[in-house]
């Protein structure tokens, strides 16, 4: 989001924000490569819709920038009143190097910068402005829409292919003829393969209305809870979903994106108890996560699905500490196991068992960002559990360059940086 959807969104706090920081002393923070926060003094620009810094090609905060984009500024304060108010941005930065966004920024600054300084454009993502007077603060604040991640920062659109977007279309036919069940559960799934995951979680909502005793849309609902980090709305969504299937016939859950096989992998109880699961390791409920891994377990049928649970159980019962309980799940674990789409969560357990390294993990070829979000979290635990948190946190911070921040390892990642 640029300082125009500041403006759009809320106007009168825009102008009040230019006020305070356009061509004025403000604090920039921004987080180093081994997550310490420092703060800068800079001179920020706004103007055509943009906000905008100068800095030198040297700066420490244009290195911080470059790594992560994340940003946070604050505007000078008159005095111990607050004088004339005091405003807060946040949001991602991002190096400019095209010859009209910088002549741009010349024309617009109160100074005039050196040809060898860099300029970078600070995204919007939530944007503050506080006045004090004789009855308290008085606030207004805006926030950009979209998910935000358990550090604090909005999370770019998830890209969405053509074949996607073509697969939505059919789905609301489908749905706008005849609202079935299924019908109902696959325009939300569509929703949510094109990034659109509060739409996806309204259709199942409104499709709870309509099919109160639907396991299955309690599960996918659940599964967009995680994606968007309300993990106590998606705790009690599985836990309603296990309690409806109870009794219910095991039935294969086909795939939305299918793999290479086009060979389904998984249940419906599976999923309900690998994602609950999931759930309550996130929420750090690890004795809850250890009993649903091993309901889950019971579920899982061939050997990507058992790949996935025993990651996730060995990891939970390695938290807690039952170390030797944890050795015993890696037993039947070997190279030659025939797998379908589950070779990173396949390595993980390898790793764990020793017959892999770790940098035969992240060094892999033709890993993709879910296979990178993957394989990076385990490795980063790895560390964790040989001691070495430096490097764990190194690599938690790795996993968060990468782009698809709904991958489950990428949110585990940001729970263990929180």
């Amino acid at each position: 989001m640029s300082w125009q959807d500041l403006v759009n969104g809320n106007g009168e706090l825009a102008a009040s924000g230019a006020a305070r920081i356009n061509g004025r002393i403000s604090y920039l923070a921004t987080v180093d490569k081994n997550g310490r926060s420092r703060v800068h003094p800079v001179t920020p620009i706004v103007g055509e819709g943009r906000l905008l810094l100068f800095m030198e090609p040297t700066s420490p905060k244009g290195f911080d920038i470059r790594r992560n984009g994340r940003y946070a500024l604050h505007c000078g304060v008159e005095n111990n009143e607050g004088g004339e108010g005091e405003f807060f941005v946040r949001g991602q930065g991002r190096l400019l190097t095209d010859p009209e966004s910088r002549a741009q920024a010349v024309q617009l600054a109160s100074y005039k910068p050196h040809d060898r300084y860099i300029l970078f454009e600070l995204g919007v993502d939530e944007a503050t402005f506080t006045q004090y007077g004789d009855h308290g603060p008085q606030r207004q604040r805006w926030q950009a829409p979209g998910v935000r991640s358990l550090l604090g920062h909005l999370l770019p659109p998830l890209p969405a292919s053509e074949a996607a977007q073509a697969n939505l279309a059919q789905a609301q036919t489908n749905f706008a003829t005849d609202p079935t069940l299924d019908n109902t559960i696959w325009l939300g799934r569509r929703l949510a393969y094109v990034g659109q995951l509060a739409e996806a979680i309204q259709v199942y909502s409104d499709g709870l209305k309509r099919f109160p005793q639907s396991h299955q849309l309690y599960r996918h609902r659940g599964h967009r809870y995680i994606s968007t980090r309300q993990f106590a709305l998606a705790v009690a969504d599985f836990e309603r979903a296990a309690v409806l299937a109870t009794g219910q016939p095991v039935e294969v859950e086909p795939d939305g994106i299918p793999n290479r096989l086009n060979q389904p992998t998984s249940n419906g109880h599976f999923n309900i108890w690998y994602h609950l699961g999931l759930a309550y390791y996130l929420t750090g409920q690890l004795e809850r996560a250890a009993a649903a891994y091993k309901v889950c377990m019971t579920y899982s049928d061939n050997p990507d699905s058992v790949c996935a649970t025993s990651d996730w159980l060995y990891m939970t019962l390695r938290e807690l500490g039952r170390h030797d309980e944890a050795a015993v799940l890696l037993e039947p674990i070997h190279e030659g196991m025939e797998l379908v789409e589950s070779q990173s969560y396949h390595r993980r357990l390898l790793m764990y068992k020793g017959v892999l390294s770790p940098s035969d993990l992240l060094d892999s070829e033709g890993a993709d960002d879910i296979d990178v979000a993957t394989q990076g979290y385990g490795v980063g635990n790895y560390y964790r559990y040989t001691g070495e948190p430096d490097k764990a946190n190194a690599i938690f911070r790795r996993v968060l360059q990468t782009s698809n921040w709904s991958a489950f390892g990428y949110i585990a990642a940001e729970v263990a940086l929180r």
